[in-house]
């Protein structure tokens, strides 16, 4: 049924990209951002059933075409005397297409570490794994304050596989600063984090 209802979701918004117009822009700037989410578990993960996710991120444009991203994520639930908390580190290049166009599609690939605890009536377990990652997607111009993202990625961590999705839209409150909302759905752990925070923009406005 969740799954249903994201893949709703997913498809309802690529049904905006058709109106995609405006000169707003995330790819192709250097910028910064933090936010805080709402995780929903499915019922593999029972006890747990919610937690909250804290992250933060980073994108560098360093050449024509080619932005470098790095961040931290911190994910926490504790429910039915279970804790669990995740973190992860990881770095990514992204090649886009069309830089001057409103509709501007890219590719994305990199590295991630990964440290997992579980604690359980206080005995606890913790591990650590390197993974890579591997996906593309498309930005959107919204309109000259709005800009929206879709992407999917395939990732591994140790020999485990998945495939995600990510849905964020972004609006400029002012030339720096943006407040910044995205969904995101794992279709293999069935996992999904609603998130919101603030996007500010580093050295000048943004690039035409």
């Amino acid at each position: 049924m969740k799954r249903t209802i994201i893949l709703s979701v997913f498809a309802s918004l690529l049904g905006l990209v058709a109106s995609a117009q405006g000169s707003e822009r995330l790819i192709g700037t250097d910028w910064v951002t933090a936010k805080m989410g709402y995780i929903s578990f499915p019922s593999d993960f029972d006890p747990i059933d919610t937690g909250w996710a804290f992250s933060g991120m980073g994108n560098w444009h360093v050449m024509d075409q080619l932005d470098i991203q790095g961040g931290l994520e911190y994910m926490s639930a504790d429910d039915g005397g279970v804790e669990l908390t995740i973190t992860t580190i990881n770095a990514d290049a992204l090649y886009f297409f069309q830089p001057n166009n409103k509709i501007k599609p890219y590719l994305k690939g990199g590295l991630a570490m990964v440290w997992t605890d579980v604690e359980v009536g206080g005995a606890s377990a913790d591990d650590s794994n390197l993974g890579y990652g591997a996906g593309g997607g498309a930005e959107f111009a919204m309109g000259d304050k709005a800009v929206m993202q879709l992407e999917g990625e395939y990732f591994v961590i140790d020999s485990d596989d998945s495939f995600g999705m990510d849905a964020r839209m972004a609006y400029a409150f002012t030339p720096k600063l943006l407040g910044d909302v995205s969904l995101n759905y794992n279709f293999d752990s069935e996992i999904t984090i609603f998130s919101f925070g603030v996007v500010y923009r580093l050295g000048g406005t943004r690039r035409r």
